[in-house]
């Protein structure tokens, strides 16, 4: 069956996509097949164009939430102080900064400058071939690192 094209889909689609919807569930709000939908936007550059630019809007409300959330100061609660039933004192209480944010935030966003130092798997998903960051020292080496170590401690 095919589905004519209604302003009714397009605009419960795009409303929902709007609000953060997948694709797919945008579609099941509007009862239409992703299938359908594509077509539509296949046929309609207005219609992809509009897609896409709510795509991208959504992509950096996230982004600013990740960069909210990497420096911390959100806001995420407030504290309220009450004295004999009345208001005295009222404190927001912040989100402190998240670590693992900002190393996402700036390995994704400076990679030339961060890069993410894990060990990282070799291969065609051969887990046994791991390619490690740390550099093995020989004996030598090892005891020429003790006796460093040793003569800067002094």
């Amino acid at each position: 069956m095919n589905l004519k094209k209604s302003d009714v889909h397009i605009g419960r689609i795009l409303l929902s996509l709007e609000n953060g919807a997948s694709l797919r569930a945008a579609c099941e709000a509007a009862k239409i097949t992703p299938w359908t939908f594509w077509k539509w936007r296949k046929d309609d550059p207005t219609l992809e164009d509009r897609v896409k630019q709510i795509e991208l809007s959504n992509i950096s409300i996230v982004e600013g939430a990740l960069f909210a959330t990497a420096i911390g100061g959100a806001i995420v609660g407030t504290k309220k102080k009450y004295r004999y039933g009345k208001l005295v004192e009222e404190e927001e209480k912040l989100a402190p900064p998240n670590v693992v944010a900002q190393i996402f935030y700036l390995t994704n966003h400076a990679p030339d400058r961060y890069k993410n130092n894990r060990d990282r798997f070799l291969g065609n998903g051969d887990k046994d071939l791991i390619e490690s960051e740390y550099e093995i020292l020989s004996d030598d080496e090892e005891q020429e690192a003790a006796e460093m170590l040793k003569e800067f401690q002094k």
